[in-house]
């Protein structure tokens, strides 16, 4: 999604902060079907991280709308969110959730160059790259799914439970 040039950046941000809380529910909905801990765990993560991206535009919402609640939009759902209530493939959402990651970085990325406020680019910038750390992650999950088809569906941790998780 680009960002208009005719968007204010509370209309921005308010956008921003309705994406994070898709993504939220994107991550929670796929960590309840995963029976592999691991992944389960990365997923989790995924979703914290996405809470923290919302406070952060929340807060930076209410710093231009000197104090003010940001107003989201509540209508409309993603194809991911519809996906999640329904059956769906590992893999397809899985593809889905990257493809989410990269618009949402180059939706952070077109955000930065609009921005004027130092600060504000600076966090567009970060919340960028962030999300396409997300991506990677993802990109990695599938690369597991595509080489073993059963990995989410292994249940508990599949290297046992002296296995050290590093990272997301």
């Amino acid at each position: 999604m680009k960002v208009s040039p005719d968007l204010s950046i509370p209309e921005i941000l308010a956008i921003a902060i309705k994406a994070e809380i898709n993504a939220q529910a994107i991550y929670r909905g796929m960590a309840s079907r995963v029976k592999n801990e691991l992944v389960r765990e990365k997923l989790e993560h995924l979703y914290e991280q996405e809470k923290k991206h919302e406070e952060i535009l929340t807060q930076k919402y209410r710093e231009v709308t000197e104090g003010e609640e940001p107003v989201l939009q509540k209508e409309g759902r993603s194809e991911i969110e519809e996906m999640l209530e329904g059956d769906y493939s590992h893999e397809a959402a899985l593809k889905l959730a990257i493809e989410a990651e990269e618009k949402a970085a180059q939706f952070y990325l077109d955000a930065a160059r609009q921005s004027r406020d130092p600060n504000g680019r600076f966090m567009f910038e970060y919340l960028a790259n962030f999300e396409r750390g997300h991506k990677a992650i993802l990109e990695d999950e599938l690369q597991a799914l595509e080489n073993n088809p059963h990995w989410f569906d292994v249940e508990g941790n599949p290297w046992g439970e002296e296995t050290i998780h590093v990272g997301p």
